[in-house]
Formats: structure tokens, sequence, C-alpha cells
């Protein structure tokens, strides 16, 4: 009994760190997002030009929505890829995005495809619906380097777990920085995005790496976004196993179910 009071209470402490770290790591991101300002982006913003998805008139010159700047086909096609990602449940394009994609998020930092996979995941597990709304959109030229700045009003409706039962969630403000360039070396290579930050409630990255934060204090918040990322990736890594265990149960046991039920018929027809 003496040997074993020290190590529970060893254990405990570690456990009680590991949630104490965990909580700080998401609620200090989100805190010095919501509560924050981000003047970097804003001077992005204020230097790009706005433009529309698509040409709202084609012969009406005297309106002023005639010489606004539409997208090309190719960056409206990268801007509906991220729409989509952002619904739940939604198609997934991948191919609108580099393998190589860094993700700047105000809880994470995802490093490639395979994190950001594991983060939209997660994401559409917790919330039962997600639909975003474009408010406004932004368009900035840097050489060859195209970015899209544009605006987001998230409805969200989450579920009651083990229930039918979904409620509202209200709306949630977001920016959005979409970083475009070609797949691959040639000129005639497809567009894709290459990198993202996603500024939840407008507000700032609690990051050295996008310029919203000082350099000591921006690393400490991007150790927490990349243990975020580290998380949620081995989460998911672990759960998607246990999952199809669980439907493969879940259909054995239906077939058997099904056959017992058939033979039951065949007896009452004899």
């Amino acid at each position: 009994m003496t040997v074993k009071k020290p190590m529970n209470k060893n254990l405990w402490r570690f456990l009680l760190f590991t949630a104490g770290f965990h909580a700080i790591a998401l609620i200090g991101p989100l805190s010095y997002s919501r509560f924050g300002r981000d003047k970097f982006f804003e001077a992005h913003w204020e230097y790009s030009t706005p433009v529309f998805r698509h040409r709202k008139t084609y012969w009406r010159f005297w309106d002023p929505t005639f010489r606004t700047p539409v997208l090309t086909d190719e960056e409206n096609r990268c801007l509906g890829a991220w729409l989509q990602l952002m619904e739940a449940p939604a198609p997934q394009p991948m191919q609108d995005l580099s393998p190589n994609i860094r993700t700047h998020d105000t809880m994470a930092l995802y490093d490639g495809l395979k994190e950001l996979q594991c983060g939209i995941y997660i994401v559409q597990h917790c919330l039962h619906k997600i639909t975003p709304n474009l408010v406004e959109l932004r368009r900035e030229m840097q050489g060859d380097v195209t970015f899209l700045h544009f605006t987001l009003e998230f409805d969200m409706e989450a579920r009651i777990p083990l229930t039918p039962w979904c409620f509202s969630c209200g709306r949630l403000p977001s920016s959005v920085s979409l970083q475009l360039g070609r797949g691959g070396p040639k000129p005639t290579d497809p567009l894709v995005i290459t990198a993202v930050e996603n500024r939840w409630f407008n507000g700032p990255i609690w990051s050295y790496q996008t310029r919203s934060a000082p350099s000591f204090f921006g690393d400490i918040g991007d150790l927490f976004r990349c243990y975020n990322a580290f998380i949620s990736t081995v989460f998911v890594q672990s759960a998607i196993p246990v999952k199809r265990r669980v439907d493969q149960t879940r259909a054995w046991l239906s077939g058997i179910a099904a056959a017992v039920q058939e033979e039951q018929e065949k007896q009452i027809i004899m």
C-alpha cells in the first residue's frame, strides 16, 4: 500500500498537468483571437482590391459593379474548394490543395495535407452542420503569387450525442487568407492552394510566423498550435481504426439478426 499511493499520486499529477496544458493550449489562442486585433492582416486587407466571384452584369455599364473585377476560373475553383471543405458533411476536393499546404488556423498549425485532413475530420464530427456564408472578398497580387482575402459567417448546428436532436450554435465570424500558386514548375500546371490563414472571430493568430505577435510571445503561440495539431492527428489516426472496427461489428451483428429473423419466418411458414 505504501508503494501504490505515491504511484497513484504521481499519475494523477501527470494527468492533471496534461489536461491543464491542453486547456491552456486551446483557450489561449482562442482568447487571443477573440479579444485581439490583427493590424498586419488589416494592412493587407486595405492594400487588396475588392472582387466578385461572378460578374453581376454584362451590359449595364452605368452600374458601379460593372467595373468591379471578378475572379478567374482557377481562382474561383480554389475559393469554392475551401468553402466546401468548411462544410460538414462535405465533399473533399483535395486535388485543389497542395500536398505541402501549410494551414495557420487560430487553434492549430497544420503542416501538410494529412494534418489538415485530421483537423477537418474532427470539426465535421464535433458539429452536425456548418454552412459558410461569404461576406466580402478581396484579391491581392504579389508577383506570381495571388492572395484571396475574404470574411465568412458560419451558421453552426450541433447535435446532442446519441440523439437525433439538433440545436443552433449561432453565427461565428471568420477571416481567411488563401495563398494560391502553381502545383508544379510549369506555367500550365493548375492553380492550387499552397497556404491558408484562418482567423476565428476575425482576430489575430497567436503566432510569430503570421506576424501577429512578437518573436518570443509568438513562438509560444506557435508551440501551442503545433501541439494542438499533433494531438488532433494522433487522435484521428487512433480513432479511425476503432470506428472501422465498431462499424464492422455492427454490420456483423446486423447480419446475424437478419439471418435469425429469416430463419424464424421460415419456421413459422412451415
